[in-house]
């Protein structure tokens, strides 16, 4: 009866059963082959309906029922019945996920069973080291090849180095920034001949991972060579120690210096202190160093650095002396200096330490003034006595300084005793009217000269003159423009003008700066009547000579016309400047002061001089070997240095240069004359004077670029 009803309840569910749609079968089965970043998982298509299947294949996640939501990998869209599989990708080391097979019917999605399963840890990277390469003295390149390299699971990558084998991600280290495998880079910052160990490294979640070991062994950079020279100028306290650097070694020196000590232990200018160093390079090292004890022993060594480090000198030593006392000064005297400034004059009673430097300090307040209060330095001191002469300029005038001489010494500063002294109001340049002359009926010519002190010279001076006596300024005033000396004391030398002939005329020379104007000796003199100077077609005034049977210009041409009124051309004035005419004259090439036989550069009645003519002046002054000193003016105004002439002719030749090949020769040292006559075709003799010789040469030079000086002759 029981299996009667059974079998009825059977019957009447498939009768059931068969009302509804066949439904697909689908199955999850199995997980295999799971690492820490993938596994392959199986599935099964057990039966398939007839309705339509768009998508098949597995979800997965970490969430315990995974949907089509999660990751997916979909095999196609026409399953078959049977098994399938798939692989699992990018996924995380260490982590549980879910996976379940589907199958997309209709507009339904069937899920098989879901299976848990665990990803293993991942492996820490494997890496191999690439060979370095462009290994110098301070870089070498070097890199790594990561064996199982997992884009998205290494953390970091690069290379590491030391100086010690095996190094680590805590020594130095240069990372992977751009993330490629396999990767290479420069390192940099290394010694030189230095052996380094390198190695490539990589972490992930699991660790970190590195290569074996590459040896770097960098160039090795030659230190400089050193000698360490003897001490000088010892003192108690100081002392100069001397090197040398005999080669640089490889590189450019950036240091040199000298290390010292009271021990022999000099190991190098990193490890000691007293050290006296220079940035700039010299091959002589010469160090001075200051506040050492009084007899002690010091040792020293010279050095230069360059990029590979420090080259040592020898050690050597020397002893301080005793205790320097400091100098002993006494105030000599003080006085004014010609209105200029304060002369103060003191001797040193000791030169005890090496006297270095001395001068004068001064104060209106302090009755013990000392360098800082102001001073002015004499500097080096060689003797016992020393003096300075101090500008007004430094003080206030009409006002009371105490005054003491200082010198220095390696103990320090001594002080004389205090003078006192009350200043004088500045004046203005010292100068000198020297002597008048060149004189004419409307012009005349005076020298003066200037004490070259520096700070007082004149900012303008000039010449002042009139007919009654003690010109002053504004008086007939005219601008000194010719500085004529090269010699101990300032020449200059100014013409007055517009004279009037026959007249009786009181100058002195002035000068001026800010400190005043001064004015030099009054001279006197007369001018000339019109009738006893000789006129170009000018109108250029000119004094004449009679020496023996000749009648000479006692002054060089300055004529620019010829005598009937032509324009003389190529004439060549000093500096380019026609007020130098007056004081160098003109200097003519040959063919303008000899135009022809009829006409040459000379006033009427008067010519350029032959060669015979020049001999006969030579002959009445004793002579070619002579005669210069005799027609030369005497002194060094005109002449720069020791000038040999007397004048004793009257002749009065002065320095006035000459262009000689073109070039022009120095106006205080030589003068050159023209001749009329030719040597040979377009060669006219010359006549000669220079400053240190007695001789009067006559020279037969080619006139091709030769400029000299005419003294005229009366026909």
């Amino acid at each position: 009866m029981k299996y009667k009803c059974f079998l009825f309840f059977n019957i009447l569910i498939l009768a059931s059963c068969q009302e509804y749609e066949r439904m697909t079968g689908i199955k999850t089965r199995e997980l295999t082959q799971v690492t820490y970043n993938q596994a392959t998982v199986q599935g099964t298509v057990d039966d398939l309906s007839g309705l339509p299947h768009e998508a098949y294949g597995f979800c997965y996640g970490t969430k315990e029922v995974p949907t089509i939501a999660d990751s997916l990998v979909q095999l196609g869209s026409s399953p078959k019945v049977g098994d399938f599989d798939a692989q699992l990708k990018k996924l995380n080391p260490m982590t549980t996920y879910y996976v379940c097979a589907f199958i997309k019917e209709g507009d339904s999605y069937i899920y098989g069973k879901t299976i848990r399963f665990e990803t293993t840890s991942a492996p820490v990277p494997v890496l191999t080291v690439i060979a370095p390469s462009n290994i110098s003295y301070t870089s070498a390149v070097f890199g790594g090849l990561i064996q199982n390299f997992e884009s998205d699971t290494i953390i970091e990558s690069g290379l590491c180095w030391g100086i010690s084998q095996n190094p680590t991600i805590n020594d130095r280290k240069l990372m992977n920034t751009q993330h490629v495998n396999p990767f290479q880079y420069a390192i940099s910052g290394l010694n030189a001949g230095t052996t380094y160990y390198g190695r490539a490294y990589a972490t992930n979640k699991s660790g970190i991972g590195y290569s074996e070991n590459a040896v770097i062994q960098t160039l090795p950079f030659a230190l400089p060579a050193v000698s360490t020279g003897l001490a000088t100028d010892i003192m108690d306290t100081s002392a100069v120690c001397w090197g040398t650097i005999v080669s640089i070694g490889d590189g450019q020196i950036s240091e040199i210096g000298i290390i010292y000590g009271t021990t022999a232990n000099l190991n190098g200018a990193d490890n000691d202190t007293a050290v006296a160093p220079s940035y700039s390079y010299t091959t002589e090292i010469a160090r001075m160093i200051w506040g050492l004890e009084p007899a002690t022993v010091y040792y020293y060594r010279a050095y230069a650095k360059n990029f590979g480090g420090y080259g040592m000198g020898e050690i050597m030593s020397f002893t301080t002396l005793d205790h320097i006392d400091l100098p002993s000064i006494s105030f000599t005297t003080i006085e004014d200096f010609f209105g200029m400034g304060v002369k103060c004059v003191a001797f040193l009673n000791s030169m005890d330490g090496g006297v270095e430097e001395a001068g004068f300090a001064w104060s209106t307040t302090n009755p013990n003034p000392e360098k800082l209060d102001g001073s002015h330095s004499y500097g080096f001191i060689e003797g016992e006595s020393f003096r300075s002469e101090i500008s007004y300029s430094y003080f206030i005038p009409n006002t009371n300084y105490y005054f003491r001489a200082y010198a220095k010494n390696k103990a320090g500063i001594g002080y004389s005793e205090t003078r006192q002294y009350t200043t004088l109001e500045p004046q203005g340049p010292a100068v000198s009217s020297i002597k008048v002359y060149r004189i004419h009926a409307t012009s005349a010519f005076v020298i003066g000269s200037e004490d070259p002190w520096p700070g007082y010279n004149s900012s303008t001076s000039g010449l002042c003159w009139n007919t009654t006596g003690n010109p002053l300024k504004n008086d007939g005033v005219s601008q000194v423009i010719s500085d004529i000396s090269q010699a101990a004391s300032k020449y200059t030398e100014g013409k007055m003008d517009n004279l009037l002939p026959q007249t009786t005329y009181y100058v002195k020379v002035w000068g001026e700066n800010s400190n005043g104007i001064r004015y030099g000796n009054e001279l006197t003199f007369t001018t000339l009547a019109d009738n006893e100077v000789l006129k170009d077609y000018e109108g250029n005034e000119y004094t004449t000579v009679k020496i023996g049977t000749q009648t000479w210009m006692q002054e060089n041409l300055i004529s620019k016309k010829y005598r009937d009124g032509t324009t003389i051309q190529n004439v060549f004035i000093y500096n380019y400047d026609d007020r130098n005419i007056d004081y160098w004259g003109i200097h003519y090439p040959s063919g303008s002061a000899i135009y022809n036989s009829t006409l040459d550069a000379c006033p009427m009645g008067w010519h350029v001089p032959t060669k015979a003519e020049w001999e006969t002046l030579a002959t009445y002054a004793g002579g070619t070997q002579v005669a210069g000193n005799h027609l030369k003016e005497a002194g060094e105004i005109h002449w720069y240095g020791n000038n040999m002439g007397d004048n004793s002719t009257g002749f009065t030749a002065t320095g006035t240069a000459a262009m000689i090949n073109g070039d022009l020769e120095s106006p205080t040292v030589v003068a050159r004359y023209w001749s009329s006559t030719l040597e040979t075709t377009n060669v006219n003799w010359s006549i000669y004077l220079f400053k240190e010789s007695p001789e009067m040469k006559i020279l037969n030079l080619s006139n091709t670029g030769n400029a000299f000086s005419i003294r005229c002759i009366k026909n």
